[in-house]
């Protein structure tokens, strides 16, 4: 049980940090997302993920290094209608944060009760 509540614990606490970010839109001008990771929506829909590299240096264009480095994505900024980071959500932070908490206690009050309910104890 120790083995198996340990891996459920560390489990909980992955989970919980891993779902703390999410997509925000951004005015930041270009020069400051230089080296970031940005989404992009253009006017035809289209979304584009990837690492924003030398954008004061392409004019009216954008560099996007995408998973794939040896592809290399060019946008053109007036197609752009939004652009997205990366930032922490502090909301979901908290929540996923105590729901791991609540259900932790609540196994560990289990296996508590469960001990102290053993008729050989």
């Amino acid at each position: 049980m120790n083995l198996t509540s340990r891996r459920f614990i560390t489990a909980i606490l992955l989970v919980s940090f891993t779902g703390c970010t999410t997509w925000t839109a951004t005015q930041a001008p270009l020069r400051e997302l230089d080296g970031k990771k940005v989404r992009i929506t253009t006017h035809d829909d289209g979304v584009h993920e990837g690492l924003l590299m030398h954008p004061d240096t392409m004019g009216s264009r954008m560099l996007i290094r995408g998973n794939d480095p040896s592809v290399l994505l060019v946008v053109d900024s007036s197609q752009v209608t939004k652009i997205e980071t990366r930032k922490t959500h502090a909301g979901r932070t908290v929540g996923l944060v105590a729901l791991g908490v609540g259900v932790v206690a609540t196994i560990g009050l289990i296996w508590i009760i469960s001990i102290f309910n053993d008729p050989d104890y």
